[in-house]
């Protein structure tokens, strides 16, 4: 249907089967906990996450854009998927947890004092950090897509894995690995500072910088 569905400060829905779950028609709107156990859980209308979503195990995709201005907590060995066509944002958001944030669709926003844990992949969609930087104690990794900035923004991480696409905004890094035989592109408006004391190795396809290394 294309009512609205509210899941309020003190609901809560656990998805604990292994079969599909589907969400289609009107928005979603979690206000309080929202748990994805296992398989595969597909948000295909727009989410808006002002409490908390968890994806134990699985995979829960966005794929129908939305925001998050609360914590998404992702599981070891669990993955969430921002996909689709439509856009996402996760503003002043938490990305918590030892599993994978993936990028395969559309743009994602990181926006204001967004932090996280989870490692980041852009695998086919595009990331853009806007207005402040995003800090993060995880890995960001680039296979494909594009990463810019907006409004000054930027992105401090622990690590980043470097295998493919463009980086087009100033992102920070521990410790880098550039890797596989995709060309790498530093654009023009790109920067890549390696901060820590890890060693970091560039092996693979040829880097193109443009910007700053």
């Amino acid at each position: 249907g294309n009512a609205t569905k509210t899941i309020g400060s003190a609901g809560e829905l656990i998805l604990s089967g292994t079969a599909a779950s589907t969400f289609t028609g009107g928005a979603l709107s979690n206000q309080g906990k929202l748990t994805h156990g296992s398989g595969v859980t597909d948000i295909q209308t727009a989410l808006t996450n002002t409490g908390t979503v968890t994806a134990s195990a699985g995979t829960l995709k966005f794929s129908g854009g939305g925001s998050s201005a609360g914590t998404v907590s992702v599981g070891t060995g669990a993955k969430v998927q921002v996909g689709g066509t439509t856009n996402f944002t996760f503003d002043s958001a938490t990305l918590a947890g030892a599993g994978e944030l993936e990028l395969t669709g559309a743009k994602t926003t990181l926006k204001n004092s967004t932090t996280g844990s989870t490692k980041v992949n852009v695998n086919g969609g595009d990331l853009e950090f806007d207005t402040s930087t995003f800090t993060s104690t995880g890995t960001l990794a680039v296979a494909s897509g594009n990463l810019t900035s907006a409004n000054n923004g930027a992105a401090s991480v622990g690590a980043l894995d470097f295998t493919g696409g463009k980086i087009d905004a100033k992102v920070t890094a521990g410790s880098a690995a550039l890797t596989g035989n995709a060309t790498k592109t530093i654009g023009s408006a790109g920067e890549l500072i390696l901060s820590g004391t890890a060693a970091s190795t560039f092996t693979g396809g040829a880097l193109s910088n443009q910007g700053k290394l």
